[in-house]
């Protein structure tokens, strides 16, 4: 049986995962917009995909869940995700709707997190669809990074894909934080609902 760190704990593996992931974010940019190196540029996405997929799977195996790595995640890949949106705006015609949608869903879902905090004092978990979301806009333009003369309208496919999968999250998690209010309220606690 793995030795379960503190929560509060600030030094594990999948947190510094986290942190690698964001400092690819760079790494990302220079490579797809300032050098042109869409291989380059897409191999560095797939890792930081890995390492998204392992610290989790890390931080449950060997009781390294934190608070800490609660925040890190997700804060890592919505930033991720923001690079890899911003990054391909102006040359994908609906990539700026892609954009506003993205920036409203992490608006509401971030306030709404921000509520259940207070409320509750917990930090939670990211959820499985948030990761399904993830690994779908990832997945969607890593195609479009690798393949920039993909025609139009399989873009504009791969783009309502995404749109898709953050209006479902989204949706889901405002449901999620909903649950986690109304038995804050009704029994002065918040055990985590099922998934």
């Amino acid at each position: 049986m793995p030795k379960r760190r503190s929560r509060s704990a600030v030094l594990t593996i999948p947190n510094v995962m986290s942190v690698v992931r964001m400092a690819l974010i760079p790494l990302y940019l220079w490579l797809y917009c300032r050098r042109a190196a869409y291989g380059a540029a897409a191999a560095v996405l797939a890792l930081s995909g890995v390492t998204d997929m392992l610290d989790g799977r890390i931080a449950r195996q060997f009781g390294q869940e934190t608070d800490v790595g609660r925040v890190l995640d997700p804060i890592a890949d919505k930033l991720t995700q923001a690079a890899l949106i911003v990054s391909l705006a102006g040359r994908y015609r609906r990539i700026p709707a892609l954009l506003a949608l993205f920036a409203a869903k992490e608006t509401l879902v971030a306030a709404a997190g921000a509520v259940v905090l207070a409320r509750t004092g917990k930090v939670h978990s990211a959820r499985w669809y948030g990761k399904l979301s993830t690994f779908v806009l990832e997945a969607s333009m890593g195609v479009l990074i690798l393949f920039p003369r993909v025609a139009a309208g399989t873009a504009d496919a791969l783009i309502a894909v995404c749109a898709a999968a953050l209006a479902g999250a989204g949706a889901c998690y405002f449901v999620y934080d909903l649950r986690l209010l109304r038995a804050a309220v009704r029994s002065g606690d918040a055990p985590e609902p099922p998934p």
